[in-house]
């Protein structure tokens, strides 16, 4: 097995994630990494912006130790199938996801996050904003086998619905069997806050800039966990001109 000590670059089949010395192309089939690793991994903005498109199902395998953060981020039509397995001890993953639709874009996101091994923890925190048409779907699996006690897991998935002609169809599935775990889980859809967007116009602020506000702080929990400063405010620049 290949041994990963620092930072990655994946390019898979269209999808640049950005990270510092080292670049490893994986493209064609079933992509598969394997090793003690540790990715800071950030899709590249402008070219998500000319694909929006993952073309192949990615399969992740951590060993003892290592450290995975991979941000989804997609602004077209998108197929994401994303399976991780943590296989030894002491594994961190994340998974983090920003999707802003609009017209008849559809995005669907598949994740598998399993525990295999013990004393590991796992977070997916996946956030929607749709509109017009849009459509969203998000089927999470979380799996705790029998002998991965002292696992924590948390997985989130927020929506929020703009127009009532937006869509969303959203499935997380637990399979826990251990039982010296934690582990939570929710979803939930909803649509802006019409109270607050009054309470800012009320003090000068204009709808559409209300508007801005809200959503960037409904995004902010998947936003924040970007490290590099630029792609951050590449994100940021790209909510304000979608908006």
């Amino acid at each position: 097995k290949k041994n990963l000590h620092r930072a990655i670059a994946i390019v898979l089949d269209g999808y640049v994630y950005s990270a510092p010395m080292v670049q490893s192309d994986i493209t064609g089939g079933r992509s598969q990494i394997t090793g003690n690793f540790t990715i800071e991994a950030t899709q590249d903005l402008a070219n998500v912006l000319r694909s929006g498109k993952m073309a192949a199902p990615v399969r992740i395998i951590q060993e003892e130790g290592s450290q995975l953060r991979l941000h989804i981020i997609d602004w077209l039509s998108a197929d994401n199938d994303i399976q991780v397995e943590q296989v030894a001890s002491n594994c961190v993953t994340e998974l983090y996801q920003v999707a802003y639709l609009k017209g008849n874009q559809k995005v669907t996101t598949h994740t598998n996050v399993r525990h295999i091994v013990g004393g590991g923890t796992s977070k997916q925190v996946l956030r929607f904003v749709l509109s017009e048409h849009a459509k969203g779907e998000f089927l999470g699996t979380l799996y705790i086998a029998k002998d991965a006690q002292k696992s924590c897991a948390e997985q989130s998935n927020r929506n929020l619905l703009l127009d009532d002609t937006a869509t969303m169809r959203t499935r997380p599935q637990l399979e826990i069997y251990a039982d010296d775990v934690q582990a939570t889980h929710g979803a939930t859809t909803g649509q802006l806050d019409e109270n607050a967007l009054f309470y800012m116009q009320q003090r000068g602020i204009s709808r559409l800039t209300a508007k801005q506000m809200l959503i960037v702080a409904f995004l902010s929990e998947a936003i924040e966990t970007i490290r590099d400063e630029e792609q951050k405010e590449k994100l940021l620049n790209t909510i304000d001109t979608i908006l």
